[in-house]
């Protein structure tokens, strides 16, 4: 019979195993075999390729064994995922409605959401992707504040495959790609810092895919859609979201 702490090291062995599989290079890989750039040897860039479609399928079910977020994953996985199993609460949930270029006219949706964790003062924006009728992650991030527990190092190196910026009194901004792994990740934020209260000029993007392509039309106008959606969001917003984003 399997113990709790038995089973807590599996899994942590598991995360361990995922977070590898991350990080290979395929195609620095395929270099230190040919001993030839894959830009200019057709072989060598063939064999990044084929190590590349290897790794996806592998870290997708390393990933999806721990019941942490994958490329590709449906969305109503990764809903439970965030809210269910992190503790995100919905701010909002949208489906948008609109007629891609590609589609020759025909109208599909996606589905916008905006979740906020109140105890780790977190935000999270995701959209889907339909198609087929199947719904699916396409993109996302979550931001925050983290503050250094003891070691600087030990937050750079947990901050690993994050973007974020530079340190202000101990503390930094972040957002993490919300497609693959993201769970793990902040639990390795979790561990090398504390979430913190935000200053209140982090910056965010809160535009979905057909927004994203008005972007410059209302720019051209003398306007700016980011900022006048995110204005928007936190108009309406919870008093306890504004207030960790220091939008209060």
């Amino acid at each position: 019979m399997t113990t709790d702490n038995e089973f807590e090291l599996g899994v942590e062995i598991d995360r361990i195993e995922a977070r590898e599989i991350s990080k290979v290079d395929c195609f620095g890989v395929a270099e230190e075999a040919t001993s030839l750039p894959y830009q200019d040897d057709e072989l060598t860039s063939q064999l990044g390729l084929a190590l590349h479609l290897t790794k996806v399928q592998a870290e997708r079910a390393a990933w999806q064994k721990v019941g942490d977020t994958y490329n590709s994953m449906p969305w109503a996985e990764f809903l439970f995922i965030v809210i269910d199993g992190y503790g995100f609460e919905v701010i909002s949930l949208n489906r948008v409605t609109y007629t891609p270029s590609y589609s020759e006219g025909k109208e599909t949706y996606l589905w916008e959401l905006v979740a906020a964790h109140k105890e780790k003062k977190l935000l999270l924006y995701a959209t889907s992707y339909t198609s087929g009728g199947k719904e699916t992650v396409s993109g996302g991030h979550v931001y925050g504040r983290v503050q250094a527990r003891e070691n600087r190092n030990d937050l750079f190196d947990a901050l690993n495959g994050c973007s974020y910026g530079s340190f202000e009194s101990d503390s930094i901004r972040f957002d993490i790609d919300v497609r693959t792994g993201l769970i793990t990740k902040l639990m390795e934020l979790n561990d090398a810092g504390e979430f913190i209260n935000w200053r209140g000029d982090e910056w965010l993007w809160l535009l979905c895919y057909p927004e994203q392509k008005m972007l410059d039309e209302t720019r051209a106008e003398g306007r700016d859609l980011r900022m006048e959606k995110e204005a928007e969001f936190f108009a309406t917003s919870p008093d306890w979201v504004r207030l960790f984003t220091g939008r209060s």
